[in-house]
């Protein structure tokens, strides 16, 4: 017996250094050594930490003042590339991203780890809808410093890794968002027929790109992938079985990370895609066009191309999930058409969805012409990414048979008459000419003559008095024109002129014209009047240019030759408003603050908000604002429902307020434009999960919009509302 309790002395530390090795080794002996720190008394789930966040109204960055403490188990590793510069830690209410300044993590917080959050002094942010763990970059919400981690992250116990959560995509569980930031697994289904050639990620890309799963039934899901991932040039499983990953959302869409090309065990038979469409046909010809399949597969071709299909319905939302198939009137999209392979399609995997605009707007759009769905179309023009997919921006032309091609109409010569009792208190007519063939041309209703060649091909139009303008009566004549502009491009694109050797008819650019001098100053947008100085009996015309992008549009409502009256006001510059942050956050997350410019306080009942849906270049109904707004002080309206709706900086709300990132909103004076967010006609989403805050060196609105008056922040940004301040 002594013998052998020497043996057991002998052997005793040998035995505790082979536990000792094999600790330190874990699983991979070629894999880096994981410190095991403490177990850690946690104060709250990270379900209740996302609560704070929520509760006070998910702003752009919110500062945890208050002792937390979160743990969880590490569900990410950045060891492949997928991630960076982040964990994502779960425990059993949920899980969160934890954005931290240092690369190779999975070197400190492995796989099945415990971490702990010492949360006071972070802060806390989302992007696309996920909230995230993190601290402070350049004043915004972005990853905590390197230099911090080491007071607000501590490693526990190394443990078993979390178990899946098993995801059918056919039944998503009610409480889904609970599910985002957790390791899960999506079972039966397989890489999409678009894309199950692929690889995790095109050669030459250049940023993340998106895979999709899909099942049986045609539920879907993205797998999203880095450039960076070292898996990334691999062919993607082209089976079908389950792939385990992170769940993850971005604006409401659903995506899987997976840490290594491994999560994806796709090993079973393919089946049957119900979201493919036809194998790619045609040639791209107007006799010989491309099937929806074709024209995918020439996404960004240089050339134009003739794309044939079905019209069997629109997306009149902001994403192809809201593609509404049969559908006409009212509740159809006027700015596009989807076309498909098959006349009763409904399948949004199926669509491609075509821009329309101008005289295509006018022949096709299912608001006014019901008679279109389910009729077969050809469109001729560029394939391009729309709504996030193949499609077509910028259709030149159609066809209904497959051989005459329709292209815009044009008008050039002499037009129509535009009497002056078109126009209003006006007693002299005019004539129409355009010198270039094009699309528009001037032409009178509602009490005035109107012309715009936005997206209509370049103009050089003219309005022209049909006789000699007599001043002979008159000691200090002046032509009195009352005329309204919007999107101004420069005087030198609307012209008054006269001319003593016009004829009275015929083309104008054979006579001379001189340039009527200006008594006082003419205003560059909204509704004015001016007086121009008449020196002698002449021909007067409004001459418009225009090329087809850049256009103003122009209305002459009154035209009068009278006695001068005093130096022109430029328009009413007493009252100074203008739109000084527009909002479009999550949700119903939306609002418009406006700032007034002026030395009073001024009464808004004449002002009014429009909002251009989806491309329209005709604005919805309005929405009338009252009250008043104080000198130097701010006026917010905001969505009804908005998470800030009832905080006392709001003056009205309304539930009309529901733009989106594509729709721009113009603030009315009576019936005039004085100020103007976002380009009208436009449907891409140049605003959306954005708040944009005018610079403090704007003095005034701008009915024609650029970016450049602009600042940007990220989305659910509306600390600034409730006050504005300007350069003077």
């Amino acid at each position: 017996m002594k013998n052998l309790s020497n043996l057991y002395r002998a052997l005793l530390p040998m035995v505790v250094m082979a536990l000792l090795f094999s600790a330190c080794k874990k699983d991979d002996p070629l894999g880096p050594t994981i410190p095991e720190g403490p177990e850690v008394e946690v104060t709250h789930t990270l379900k209740q930490l996302k609560e704070i966040y929520t509760k006070a109204g998910s702003p752009a960055m919110y500062d945890i003042e208050e002792e937390i403490i979160v743990g969880g188990k590490v569900i990410s590793s950045d060891e492949n590339g997928n991630i960076y510069k982040e964990i994502y830690i779960q425990d059993e209410s949920t899980g969160i991203i934890v954005r931290l300044d240092k690369s190779e993590l999975y070197k400190s917080y492995a796989i099945g780890q415990m971490v702990y959050v010492k949360a006071e002094g972070m802060q806390m942010g989302s992007y696309g809808g996920m909230i995230q763990l993190g601290g402070v970059y350049n004043g915004e919400f972005g990853r905590l410093d390197a230099d911090l981690i080491a007071d607000h992250i501590i490693a526990g116990k190394q443990e078993e890794a979390v178990m899946p959560m098993a995801i059918d995509l056919d039944a998503l569980p009610s409480d889904l968002d609970d599910h985002l930031a957790t390791w899960v697994k999506v079972e039966n289904v397989m890489f999409s027929e678009e894309d199950y050639e692929k690889t995790w990620v095109d050669a030459d890309a250049s940023s993340s790109q998106n895979r999709t799963l899909t099942n049986a039934n045609g539920e879907t899901i993205i797998v999203r992938t880095s450039n960076f991932a070292t898996f990334g040039a691999d062919a993607l499983p082209q089976g079908s079985g389950s792939v385990s990953g992170i769940l993850s959302s971005f604006n409401g869409t659903l995506q899987l990370y997976v840490n290594e090309a491994a999560d994806a065990a796709l090993e079973g038979d393919r089946f049957d895609d119900p979201n493919a469409v036809a194998p790619p046909a045609g040639t791209g010809t107007l006799a010989d066009p491309f099937n929806i399949g074709a024209a995918r597969a020439n996404l960004d071709a240089e050339e134009m191309n003739w794309v044939k299909g079905y019209i069997v319905g629109s997306v009149p939302g902001k994403n192809l999930s809201d593609f509404q198939p049969g559908v006409t009137g009212a509740n159809a999209s006027y700015t596009n058409v989807a076309i498909a392979d098959n006349s009763d399609e409904t399948n949004p995997s199926k669509i491609f969805v075509v821009k329309i605009s101008g005289f295509l707007q006018d022949d096709l759009n299912l608001q006014d012409n019901e008679d279109m769905l389910n009729q077969q179309v050809w469109f001729y023009g560029s394939v391009e990414k729309y709504f996030g997919e193949p499609g077509m921006r910028d259709a030149e032309k159609y066809s209904l048979d497959g051989q005459v091609e329709i292209s815009a109409p044009t008008f050039q010569g002499q037009l129509d008459e535009i009497m002056g009792t078109d126009l209003t208190a006006t007693a002299i007519d005019f004539n129409t000419f355009n010198v270039v063939a094009s699309q528009s041309f001037w032409s009178a209703s509602n009490g005035s003559a109107y012309i715009n060649g936005h997206q209509k091909g370049a103009h050089e139009s003219w309005m022209i008095s049909s006789t000699t303008i007599d001043i002979a009566a008159l000691t200090d004549p002046v032509l009195a024109v009352t005329e309204e502009l919007n999107f101004f491009k420069g005087l030198d694109k609307v012209m008054v002129l006269g001319s003593t050797d016009y004829t009275g008819t015929g083309d104008p650019s054979v006579a001379t014209w001189t340039e009527l001098t200006v008594k006082g100053d003419r205003a560059e947008g909204g509704q004015s009047m001016t007086q121009f100085e008449l020196e002698a009996n002449i021909y007067v015309a409004f001459k418009y240019t225009c090329t087809d992008d850049e256009a103003s549009s122009w209305s002459v409502i009154t035209v009068e030759a009278k006695e001068y009256e005093g130096d022109n006001g430029g328009g009413d510059t007493d009252e100074v408003i203008f739109i000084s942050e527009y909002v479009e956050g999550s949700s119903n997350n939306k609002a418009i603050e406006l700032y007034n410019a002026s030395a009073e306080e001024v009464d808004l009942s004449t002002y009014s908000l429009q909002i251009y849906f989806n491309g329209n270049t005709d604005p919805g109904s309005p929405i009338q604002l009252s009250g008043t707004i104080p000198a130097g002080g701010v006026y917010i309206v905001a969505h009804s429902q908005a998470s800030f709706a009832n905080e006392d900086y709001v003056d009205m709300t309304s539930g009309s307020l529901t733009f989106n990132g594509n729709d721009p909103v113009s603030l009315v004076k009576g019936s005039v434009m004085i100020d103007l967010f976002g380009p009208i006609g436009d449907d891409s989403n140049f605003a959306k999960d954005l708040t944009f805050r005018r610079k403090t060196s704007i003095m005034e609105g701008n009915t024609t919009f650029s970016f450049d008056d602009w600042d940007e922040f990220p989305k659910d940004t509306f600390d600034g509302l409730g006050s504005h301040s300007v350069n003077q």
